[in-house]
């Protein structure tokens, strides 16, 4: 009757998913699984065989689901074992990159033994005079370095040696903190004329200087995070303070030579960022280059940008790793980097 047509059209249903099943599970015996695909089609045998048509699909609608479950799995490994191997792949990279730079700054390393480079005699740590006390040297440290930003260091010299030999209008001598606070914003611009936006760096050294009173004792903290909260202070300032005032190396610090010139060698790829690039630049050179080499990356560069790999004129005839730059391939001549 009709009953029994029912019953045989249930029966052929499940039997049909249960080839589904059968057909499914064996795709996942291929691809061994944990011998679970094999389970799943022994249940799905054995399961249909003690149920009846209704019960057939149900039981065969959860097989299939834990089947489905089985291919999720799967597909997860998969992906996971292509991640591994894109990874491996990237690590070989990313260590044979930092073989040829590490070599490369070996040779300018030697190189830079033989340069007499104007930062030797007027970079910020070169600078420090006649110092009472340590915490004084690394007050100068920082004004020098504050003073820095945007400046020649053959420009530098002379207004640091100004501060630090003239006396303001209350008899306090020298680049300290008491001297500072006795001059006026107008005073200490005028002082400052000669370095770049000297109205700006006045205005920024006396909060700076105030907010070391107020907040640090007088004192320069020997944090990049409370150097960072000083007015007028950035990244590549507070790397160079933290390492020539306490001796701490806390990072790379990225001015337009170290931006340049690792560019121009392919250290990093910030020639055409509009903006950040000196943040972009020192980023990617640490991850180039251990801990240790940072400060001898900074140290090498500036010398060698400001004798032999200049901005507009570099010297090519004479450079040792000639051969390493991608300048010609990139566009020649990065944009000039505003670091402060």
């Amino acid at each position: 009757g009709g009953g029994g047509r029912t019953r045989q059209c249930g029966l052929v249903r499940a039997m049909r998913d249960a080839c589904v099943v059968r057909a499914a599970c064996a795709g996942f015996a291929a691809a061994c699984v944990g011998g679970a695909s094999t389970a799943l089609e022994r249940m799905a045998r054995g399961g249909l065989a003690r149920r009846s048509a209704r019960g057939a699909r149900r039981y065969s609608a959860s097989v299939l689901r834990r089947a489905s479950a089985c291919s999720s799995r799967l597909t997860r490994i998969r992906r996971v074992e292509t991640a591994r191997a894109c990874a491996a792949k990237g690590l070989a990279a990313h260590e044979e990159a930092q073989v040829r730079a590490m070599e490369t700054l070996r040779v300018l390393a030697e190189l830079r033994l033989t340069l007499a480079a104007p930062v030797d005699v007027y970079g910020p740590s070169a600078l420090t005079y006649q110092c009472a006390s340590e915490s004084e040297r690394q007050y100068q440290v920082l004004i020098s370095t504050m003073l820095s930003s945007q400046t020649r260091d053959l420009a530098l010299g002379p207004v640091v040696r100004r501060l630090q030999e003239t006396s303001n209008a209350s008899g306090a001598r020298g680049l300290t903190v008491e001297r500072i606070l006795g001059e006026s914003e107008e005073s200490l611009s005028e002082l400052l004329r000669g370095v770049s936006f000297h109205h700006t760096k006045a205005k920024n050294i006396l909060a700076a200087t105030q907010r070391l009173v107020s907040d640090f004792d007088a004192q320069v903290p020997r944090s990049l995070d409370s150097l960072l909260a000083l007015k007028g202070v950035g990244q590549k300032m507070a790397h160079i303070v933290m390492h020539a005032a306490f001796g701490d190396i806390t990072g790379i610090a990225v001015d337009t030579h170290v931006h340049r010139i690792a560019n121009r060698l392919g250290w990093a790829s910030s020639w055409h960022s509009r903006s950040n690039a000196p943040e972009k630049t020192r980023n990617q050179l640490e991850v180039l280059f251990p801990r240790e080499q940072w400060q001898r990356v900074n140290h090498t560069l500036v010398a060698f940008g400001q004798t032999i790999c200049e901005a507009r004129r570099p010297q090519c005839s004479n450079c040792p790793v000639a051969q390493a730059c991608v300048a010609p391939q990139i566009g020649q001549q990065p944009a000039r980097a505003e670091v402060k």
